[in-house]
């Protein structure tokens, strides 16, 4: 019987979707069943030392904060039926004390950086609180590390569960996402090993893996699951900067392997030094403690936006050029654009990055690629593409 590639990348892809809903609903269960009281309302807000103004959470304020602005809140908490609560919530780039009664219960100054400083990053915070804790006052002080930073509270929510069963239960759809990510990185690899011992062309598979597996990363940081192995926040929040700003390099090196035209790949060698400079520039200005990460973060979007403007560009060159995976890679690089753009939006929109459209984009491009390579006519051209 004749193989169809493309009927076991639909079963493949039946697999894989199958999954991600059975984790949704598992995970919408879990939400359903936690006893968790969200504390919306009756807070009191002040902006370095003023009066406080009552407020509901989340919430974005009117104002963005400084470096060294000093952010209070306050509430008196209910009683639940929540015997052993945990306090829930998120800091971004923040110094955080936790006060109930007065009485200092926690404390994230950060962490010591090469240069001795404190450094501090973001993450999802669950800290145990008292049995006694009904109609005590709940203040909790941010004092913010950085310019510009956002203006967004997040929730701050009454819990049952601690770390390791928050991350677990409510972060379930991504630890799949990352898995696939990461297999799929592996996998790339070892078929890279395989066609390099059967003395063909692999580094195309080499560039698609480690592009996978550098994505893999990232969303364990962006999600902050990687608080599953280390509370070092600074180190996530470096880590997931090095991953996300990295990302681009291997995805246009891969291009690069892929097209035989001296044109194409010229186009693709332009096209990838920009990020390969920033990433360079970016680490050196991080380590000599002359710009964090997350303020180079506008400056990386626009590189972003003109990658994808580039890759626009790259596809409409492969069809010209009427290169064999043209048509294949149409779809795959048009969702990687759409929803790189969604992402953006997104971000400057709601000022929260955490990351969703993406995912789906790279999954997308991963399957349509997939698709692409095994095309019958694909095949038969394998030594003009480079795989």
């Amino acid at each position: 019987m004749k193989h169809k590639p493309h009927v076991t990348i639909i079963c493949v892809s039946f697999l894989f979707l199958f999954g991600f809903i059975s984790l949704s609903i598992l995970q919408n269960q879990s939400t359903k069943h936690e006893q968790a009281v969200p504390l919306t309302y009756n807070w009191y807000y002040s902006l370095n030392g003023k009066s406080p103004v009552s407020l509901s959470i989340p919430t974005h304020v009117d104002c963005y904060y400084h470096k060294g602005d000093t952010v209070d809140l306050y509430t008196t908490l209910p009683t639940t039926s929540i015997k052993q609560p945990y306090l829930r919530t998120k800091i971004f780039l923040q110094h955080v004390k936790i006060f109930l009664d007065n009485e200092l219960l926690y404390t994230y100054d950060g962490n010591i950086n090469t240069s001795g400083n404190l450094e501090v990053g973001s993450g999802l915070l669950v800290f145990p609180l008292p049995k006694d804790y009904a109609y005590k006052t709940l203040h909790i002080q941010y004092i913010h590390s950085f310019d510009r930073i956002t203006n967004y509270i997040f929730p701050i929510t009454l819990t049952e569960k601690n770390l390791t069963e928050t991350l677990l239960f409510d972060s379930a759809e991504t630890i799949y996402l990352n898995s696939w990510f990461l297999l799929t990185g592996i996998v790339c690899l070892l078929a890279s090993l395989y066609l390099k011992f059967q003395k063909q062309p692999y580094l195309s598979f080499v560039f698609l893996g480690i592009f996978a597996i550098i994505y893999s990363i990232w969303l364990l940081c962006n999600t902050k699951c990687l608080q599953l192995f280390t509370q070092n926040l600074a180190f996530i929040h470096h880590l997931e900067y090095l991953c996300f700003y990295a990302s681009a390099i291997p995805l246009w090196l891969f291009f690069y392997q892929i097209v035989s035209k001296h044109s194409l790949k010229l186009y693709c060698f332009i096209s990838v030094l920009p990020a390969i400079v920033f990433y360079i520039v970016a680490i050196i200005l991080q380590y000599m403690d002359k710009a964090n990460f997350f303020e180079l973060l506008p400056a990386y979007h626009l590189l972003l936006g003109g990658n994808l403007l580039l890759m626009i560009i790259f596809i409409a060159l492969l069809i010209y050029k009427k290169h064999p995976l043209s048509q294949g890679l149409l779809v795959g690089i048009l969702c990687l654009i759409l929803s790189g753009i969604l992402e953006i939006v997104k971000f400057y929109a709601t000022n929260i990055k955490v990351t969703s459209f993406i995912n789906y984009g790279i999954i997308l491009f991963f399957f349509n690629l997939i698709y692409a390579l095994y095309r019958p006519k694909n095949l038969t051209k394998s030594k003009t593409t480079h795989f």
